[in-house]
């Protein structure tokens, strides 16, 4: 075979001329090399013509398609002429109607006020009363994780709103009167459907396997615990790689797009040298406060996180706790070189997702991905403590959770500025907390004088 194949090659190569022109001839009217590069072409624009029905920075093109499709749901649903059975029990008490009431309010001032500062003021209230309905319903986890979210929303927006103008920009009559009827009837809609679909049934079959054999399953008596790390860890894992890689992207924007530099409010350099622009003197609640209470949240957030499958807590609470802790001491800094939390967060959300994916790994020496492995750890006497790796596996959401805040806090927060420009806007710096405490100087009694730096030298 091997001769046959060397002969023929020796007889083609003879002949190579009159096989050249056969090979070179043209048998289709285009190359495949034309083709390709159509088919790749109309994929790009394709996708192109997709996303331009949402590359949009316009809310109102963004909330169109939900709104149509909630208004063609409810129109289905209700079209089908569906049972509705009574309520098992009551299902209000007086207490409900007056955060019901707190809850309109709130909304109410949030939509008619002018200023991007009180707007968000009022949705720190709408949500810290949204977090006591939750708390008067029996989910202390989820009133927890609720009030810890609106606090780390209101401080990174506040991060935020230092560098737009103070009031939301003017709308006309009109255009107020459209949004405010598409409101009413997504609000109406959505509230219409939780009161005819939810509260009529008794619990359901899901519910009732989780609330029996949660702990037999698990060790765990905390069901939202167990259900977020044991029963649904890989949505739970899914989502926290969403998180991860948002923190990331802020960086990457932020760092590639420069949006945040050169944009400071005019009005703040022209009170740096006011009592009310003072930094130092603005803090000085916030410090004494921060500098023991910040501490002490971390701590907390830890002990929340060991104690949170058996009791409210868990790796996303705890988090929010300890970042609650970090953004208190970003907050009372008296300096913007001060205020950054010098802690590896982008290592933070690395190590957390690697983490939580590693637990996963290890639930293959039971059999499948994600699966807890469970161990019985002897103490003193007859008890034991029950171990298992889904506490590890709250501890990757634990990192990666404090590394996005870190993450918002020191890339959104105030920029670092020159030293020279710190001298020359505070000549008398901050001494350090503990440094002995003198009389402030006499300012009619020593004159001004400004040092000048030229060429790195004083």
């Amino acid at each position: 075979m091997s001769l046959i194949t060397i002969a023929l090659g020796i007889v083609l190569f003879l002949n190579r001329v009159h096989v050249d022109k056969l090979l070179d001839r043209k048998l289709f009217p285009v190359t495949g090399i034309e083709v390709f590069e159509k088919i790749y072409s109309s994929i790009i624009a394709f996708g192109a013509k997709v996303g331009d029905l949402t590359r949009s920075n316009s809310p109102a093109r963004h909330l169109a398609a939900p709104f149509v499709l909630l208004v063609l749901l409810a129109v289905a649903v209700f079209a089908s002429n569906p049972v509705i059975p009574d309520f098992p029990a009551p299902v209000t008490e007086p207490i409900d109607w007056l955060l019901l009431a707190l809850l309109t309010l709130g909304v109410i001032g949030m939509v008619i006020t002018r200023s991007r500062l009180g707007a968000l003021a009022l949705l720190g209230v709408v949500g810290f009363v949204v977090a006591l309905l939750f708390f008067q319903l029996g989910a202390p986890d989820v009133g927890l994780t609720q009030l810890l979210v609106e606090v780390l929303t209101v401080v990174v927006a506040v991060l935020i709103l230092r560098r737009l103008p103070r009031v939301f920009h003017k709308v006309s009559a009109s255009r107020t009167a459209v949004t405010a009827t598409i409101a009413v009837i997504a609000g109406a809609t959505a509230g219409l459907a939780t009161y005819v679909l939810t509260g009529r049934r008794e619990i359901s079959a899901a519910g009732d396997y989780f609330m029996r054999e949660a702990e037999n399953e698990t060790g765990g008596t905390n069901v939202v615990n167990t259900i977020l790390v044991d029963f649904r860890a890989l949505d739970t894992l899914g989502e926290l790689t969403v998180l991860g890689v948002a923190g990331l992207i802020i960086i990457a924007i932020l760092d590639s797009s420069g949006l945040l530099k050169g944009d400071r409010d005019e009005r703040a350099a022209s009170l740096k040298k006011t009592p009310i622009g003072s930094p130092v003197g603005n803090t000085i609640l916030a410090r004494t406060v921060g500098r023991w209470l910040a501490p002490v949240l971390i701590i907390l957030s830890l002990y929340l996180l060991i104690r949170g499958h058996d009791l409210p807590g868990g790796g996303f609470i705890s988090a929010l706790v300890g970042g609650a802790g970090f953004a208190l001491a970003y907050l009372s800094a008296s300096r913007a070189v001060r205020a950054p939390i010098k802690l590896p967060y982008v290592g933070f959300i690395a190590s957390g997702v690697g983490l939580a994916t590693l637990v996963g790994v290890l639930g293959f020496l039971d059999g499948s991905f994600l699966r807890p492995l469970h161990y019985n750890i002897p103490l003193p006497g007859d008890g034991y403590y029950h171990f298992t790796t889904a506490l590890i596996f709250d501890v990757g959401v634990y990192l990666a959770v404090i590394g996005v805040i870190l993450v918002a806090l020191n890339r959104l927060g105030v920029e670092e500025e020159p030293r020279h420009q710190i001298d020359s806007i505070d000549p008398h710096p901050e001494p350090p907390d503990d440094a002995p405490q003198h009389d402030a100087p006499q300012h009619n009694s020593v004159p001004d004088r400004t040092e000048t730096v030229t060429g790195g030298r004083r």
